[in-house]
């Protein structure tokens, strides 16, 4: 964002925190990972026979496949904000080394901002370059039609 004649490089936001969120994610998918072999034990080897032990089996089935499910999505959640904490170092990374590139070229530049190049100095050495004929350059000669 531009105000006032500076460029503002901030990118907003903490990648650990980030990180910290995708850690609480695969923390979640290992918790339901581990709720699922329990019920999956549970369904099988209950000890209870008859009606009872039928409707603790699909009961624990039915449970085991929802903690699947959870374990799932917490792992793709976890491996989306994962790469999402990554994106957000890899650019902080990026805007650092343009606001080095800045102060090297001879900008004023603090920690957030950039001033905006009132005049590019490179230009000068293009100077009169743009008018060279087409033919010198390597491009085919076109003329310019007149219509009356």
């Amino acid at each position: 964002m531009s105000t006032g004649g500076d460029i503002d490089v901030t990118i907003p936001g903490s990648e650990s925190s980030v990180d910290d969120a995708a850690r609480w994610l695969e923390g979640l998918r290992d918790n339901a990972s581990s709720a699922a072999n329990l019920f999956a034990k549970n369904g099988s080897g209950t000890g209870v026979g008859g009606e009872v032990g039928l409707a603790v089996g699909k009961y624990s089935t039915t449970l085991c496949d929802a903690v699947k499910n959870v374990h799932d999505r917490a792992e793709k959640a976890a491996d989306v904000i994962r790469s999402f904490a990554d994106q957000l170092l890899w650019r902080k990374n990026d805007m650092k080394e343009h606001l080095e590139t800045a102060r090297g070229d001879g900008l004023q530049v603090d920690e957030i901002s950039s001033d905006i190049p009132r005049k590019c100095h490179h230009l000068e050495s293009f100077r009169g370059k743009a008018r060279r004929k087409p033919e010198m350059i390597g491009l085919p000669l076109m003329k310019r039609t007149t219509t009356t």
